[in-house]
């Protein structure tokens, strides 16, 4: 149902929309467990660090002449645009040492390789948030934003 209202410098319209309610039993709904969930995403979470990675290398590559400096932790440089960016090598370790954890099943998250994902799945294109397994993209981004707590 749609209502509009009149107002002396613009028009309102107003939409409603009846949603009865509809009893369901829990049971009928399958049970996802965080094992299924990172089992299913885990191919597209190693996708999007090994994409992440090459981008921050070649990023660093293309600004190895703006560079303003460099220790054990991390590479600081200047970008086309006059903002300051840094390569963190810990963060590029942490992400090259998930990919690994993950390839040989251990698909364990604590808050830094959490992260680490966030950033790395900002990037993903369309295509890679399709459900997997019967887990949405949803779900498993709550899941993954959980452990930033």
């Amino acid at each position: 149902m749609k209502k509009i209202k009149t107002y002396p410098n613009h028009l309102e319209i107003i939409t409603s929309v009846f949603i009865p309610y509809k009893d369901f039993d829990l049971e009928d709904f399958p049970t996802v467990t965080i094992q299924d969930i990172m089992n299913a995403w885990a191919p597209v979470c190693i996708e999007a660090l090994k994409m992440r990675m090459d981008a921050c290398v070649q990023m660093l590559e293309r600004h190895r002449k703006d560079i303003i400096s460099v220790n054990e932790d991390a590479v600081e440089f200047k970008k086309d645009n006059g903002s300051i960016h840094r390569f963190h090598i810990r963060s590029y370790n942490l992400m090259e040492q998930t990919i690994t954890n993950f390839q040989n099943g251990d698909l364990s998250l604590n808050r830094d390789t959490a992260y680490q994902l966030v950033k790395a799945l900002y990037w993903i294109p369309e295509k890679l948030k399709a459900e997997r397994k019967g887990v949405g993209f949803e779900l498993f981004i709550s899941f993954v934003l959980s452990h930033l707590r």
